[in-house]
């Protein structure tokens, strides 16, 4: 059975040594957690950031459908003001029309009556 390459090492050196190997170990072992922890708090900063960054898109994207929204209703409010406004065009050249047809009658009737005369 073969022995852990650190109890191999611990059995050749001598007290001082072991000391200063151990130490150097926890040194390594203590420099390499920091670090991850350092590189996992940048990832998370990273990943914050864009979840941000991506809420922010989805409000500009929400910004430009409620703009989208409010440009097709405007559009939509002119176009029934143009309807109504073309509508009301059209009763008015009913209505003038009507007094023309009124006007033209009253005057046949006056050129009969001026006839009899």
């Amino acid at each position: 059975m073969t022995e852990m390459p650190i109890v191999q090492l611990k059995r050749e050196l001598n007290g001082s040594t072991q000391k200063w190997v151990i130490r150097t170990l926890l040194f390594l072992l203590i420099g390499m957690v920091s670090y991850n922890w350092n590189i996992m708090r940048s990832d998370l900063s990273v990943v914050q950031t864009a979840q941000a960054k991506y809420v922010g898109v989805d409000q500009y994207r929400l910004d430009c459908v409620k703009s989208e929204s409010e440009r097709m209703n405007n559009y939509r409010r002119t176009e029934k003001n143009v309807d109504r406004i073309e509508g009301l065009g059209k009763s008015i050249n009913a209505s003038i029309a009507i007094v023309i047809n009124q006007l033209s009658e009253i005057k046949s009737q006056v050129a009969r009556l001026e006839g009899r005369k």
